[in-house]
């Protein structure tokens, strides 16, 4: 069978992403065989080389077979990789970790990611494919795709919003009746995705985790604008939400001053992001920690526990303290 030129320069262009890389090069014959097994495409050795000059010359491919170059490192390969094998690690990685999608959707994910690689590296990327925290299936991408295209529409969303009892199972907050927002960023923090919003008929921002919707639906009202709000321009605030809230939740801003021995640093910075903690000059292994004053704020102190001493405000130390003999008292109370 006879194809167009254009079509067999297109199926050679996936035979060198599929089965070539710098220590895998393909010669013509080679890619020859290739067009005939997988595509019924007869081909001449003279006319690919043709092509693969062509795809040469677009930064598509790598040509080695100038004299020099040993027998079996003859050949071309493709150049052209999105992603190189640290950044295609790292994403693989992201996927694997991200306890709010599902077995499914994470393989289907690792696999499109692994698939982008030459044949070396597709199996450096499996032997090091680290296993999936399993979840229930779960409705989390068409949450987020919902979302998105809200977001860039410039439409508000509803959705219903739920916790998860002693059993795993979905308790609906308003009795299931819908939520109603202005969605304006969708935030990975700590180990959620978050979405910055304003519900609809109050002033300030609101926060959601995407993992907790159900039956999220784009509506056909446009959005209030995040410069617009009752409690005004409120953009800056939401973009700069991860950095101000990371482990916390929306609350006023405050400066906490701590004691921490230097060994510790690394843990706080860990806790309240590196920008968030800097040095005192007036004590010694001393730091402020700009952070929000919420629920968040007690949970990350109590887990740093004795490696740091809040020494103000004293509003917040009193309140840590009061969490940590109630704490205390629980086993107290056991013995």
């Amino acid at each position: 069978m006879k194809y167009p030129n254009k079509q067999k320069l297109l199926r050679i262009l996936e035979i060198l992403k599929k089965d070539s890389d710098e220590e895998h090069p393909l010669t013509a014959a080679k890619i020859c065989d290739l067009l005939r097994d997988e595509y019924g495409i007869t081909a001449e050795r003279k006319s690919v080389r043709r092509d693969i000059e062509l795809l040469s010359d677009m930064g598509l491919a790598e040509d080695v077979y100038p004299g020099g170059v040993s027998p079996e490192m003859r050949g071309a390969y493709y150049a052209d990789r999105v992603f190189e094998d640290w950044q295609l690690k790292l994403l693989t990685d992201a996927v694997t970790r991200a306890v709010f999608i599902d077995d499914t959707d994470a393989r289907e994910m690792t696999d499109k990611l692994i698939g982008m690689a030459g044949p070396s590296s597709r199996a450096l990327l499996e032997d090091n494919l680290q296993e999936h925290t399993s979840v229930p299936s779960n409705r989390f991408r068409y949450v987020l795709d919902t979302l998105l295209v809200s977001i860039k529409e410039g439409r508000q969303v509803s959705f219903k919003y739920f916790d998860l009892n002693e059993d795993g199972k979905k308790v609906y907050r308003k009795n299931g009746r819908r939520y109603l927002v202005n969605p304006y960023n969708i935030y990975w923090i700590d180990r959620s995705y978050y979405l910055i919003c304003n519900t609809d008929g109050k002033s300030g921002l609101s926060t959601y985790r995407l993992d907790r919707m159900d039956n999220a639906e784009k509506e056909e009202a446009k959005r209030l604008p995040v410069t617009n709000l009752p409690d005004g321009d409120l953009s800056e605030k939401a973009a700069g939400y991860p950095k101000e809230n990371a482990s916390h939740f929306l609350g006023s801003r405050i400066p906490v001053d701590i004691r921490c021995d230097k060994k510790w640093l690394g843990s706080v910075r860990d806790v309240f992001g590196y920008d968030n903690v800097t040095p005192l000059r007036s004590k010694k292994d001393t730091y402020r920690i700009l952070t929000v004053d919420a629920e968040g704020l007690y949970i990350s102190l109590m887990q740093l526990g004795s490696k740091i001493e809040v020494l103000s405000p004293e509003s917040v130390r009193s309140t840590l303290t009061g969490k940590l003999e109630e704490l205390l008292e629980v086993y107290r109370s056991k013995e």
